[in-house]
């Protein structure tokens, strides 16, 4: 549930694991973070399963806004544009 994670989207945007160039569309980059749980209700969690374990956020350019995010296994191709 969205509602009790937006944290995740919060955090991966602040500190990212890492940032890749998107392949596709735009000129976009893409955030990356690992996160081991998530909220099901409030003070309510489970572990994250292993093809979820990243959440991803899609940010337009330099402007970094928001386009969308979702969970992953793993961080997605594209060139490394942090950390360098």
């Amino acid at each position: 549930m969205f509602k009790y994670n937006f944290y995740k989207l919060v955090e991966t945007v602040q500190r990212p694991d890492i940032v890749v160039e998107s392949v596709k569309g735009p000129p976009c980059m893409i955030a990356f973070k690992k996160f081991d749980s998530h909220y099901i209700a409030p003070m309510s969690s489970i572990r994250m399963p292993d093809e979820l374990r990243y959440c991803g956020v899609v940010l337009q350019g330099k402007r970094r806004f928001v386009i969308t995010f979702y969970n992953t296994a793993t961080p997605k191709r594209g060139k490394k544009l942090w950390p360098s």
